[in-house]
This record gives C-alpha cells, structure tokens and sequence, in this order.
C-alpha cells in the first residue's frame, strides 16, 4: 500500500518543472517564515534537498545569516541512519551517499540530536494528522525518534503531497506541522494531540 502511494506522488514530483521546483519551494519558505515556532528555534536541523523536493538552500542562508545554528542529516548507509552535523556555510557541502549533499571531511562538526529545538523533515506524502510516508529505507524514522519529545517535527511539502489518509504503523511518530505553499497546517490541532 505504502509502496503504490510513494511510487504514484513520485511520478507526479518528478514532473515538476525546475522553475514550479523554484517558485513553490520559495512560497513554502515565505510561509514557514510565518510561524513561531521557526522564528524562536535557535539550533535547526534541515535536510538537504535532492530531485525535486522542496528546496532547501535558501531557508539555511537565512537562518545562517540570523544567526540561527544548522544541522544537517548525514547518512551513514552501513546501519541506515542519520547523524547531524553543524554547518556554517553551502560551500562546505559536495555531494555524498545517494548522491544528497553532505560536509567535506574537515567540516565534519558532529552534534548531539537533543540540541535541536525544530527538525524539518522530507518525505513523500503526508496527511494532515502529520503521517508521513518517506523513501522507504528508515533513515527518518529512526532519526525521528531520537529526538528530545519538546523537538518540533515540521515537513516541507507541495501540497498536492498531502493527501486525505496516510498508512501509519504504531510506531510511526507523527509530524507536528506540514508547511506547503498554501499555509501551515497544525497537525497536532487537526487530531487532538498535544
């Protein structure tokens, strides 16, 4: 079930023109800008944009240069999970596993997971009580859950990506806020949790 949904929204995020990749990642930028919760985070983790997923380039510059701390997910493909690293500038990145962007070796500055106050997460497709369906190998999941439970969890995400029902597993831990070019949508408002 999961696999149909992730292959038909892929189909359909990869048709996407370079430019409607642009505008709306930008507009997705404008409105995240909007929230609280962005604007009060002092240590971010943001992942860094491949295909055609919201990019992502032009919120670190920002937080870079309002002094905001950036972390960035580093894959480590042997156990199939994440660790974060602190960047102070784009020029620091070349192109790693998966072919995702990731530090040079010697800018390489590995942090603990419990200083971030807001992670913005990628994924496939979401609905609106904050499930999400990822790529499918775990990477997030496992990162998602090592996170301090005060950590808000906020996707970037077109909004054809949300659709009306996502499947979830009792262990999925869910998005706190799904931020598209149309608003913010408050997940834990839409389903009651806190």
């Amino acid at each position: 079930m999961k696999d149909a949904i992730r292959k038909k929204m892929l189909e359909v995020r990869n048709r996407l023109s370079d430019d409607e990749v642009y505008r709306l990642s930008e507009n997705i930028f404008l409105k995240l800008r909007e929230n609280n919760f962005f604007n009060n985070s002092t240590n971010i983790m943001v992942y860094l944009d491949f295909r055609n997923e919201v990019k992502t380039d032009l919120i670190i510059n920002y937080c870079l240069k309002d002094g905001k701390k950036i972390y960035i997910p580093v894959c480590i493909p042997e156990t199939r999970e994440i660790c974060i690293s602190r960047i102070e500038s784009l020029n620091e990145l070349q192109s790693g596993h998966y072919g995702i962007r990731e530090p040079v070796e010697e800018h390489i500055r590995l942090a603990d997971s419990s200083l971030i106050n807001l992670a913005l997460i990628p994924g496939v497709v979401f609905d609106s009580s904050g499930n999400r369906i990822g790529f499918g190998a775990g990477y997030y999941d496992r990162f998602i859950k090592r996170l301090q439970p005060c950590t808000v969890k906020a996707a970037l995400a077109y909004s054809f990506q949300v659709i009306d029902s996502v499947p979830s597993d009792d262990h999925d831990v869910p998005m706190d806020y799904i931020i598209t070019e149309k608003g913010t949508i408050n997940c834990r408002h839409d389903n009651g949790r806190r």
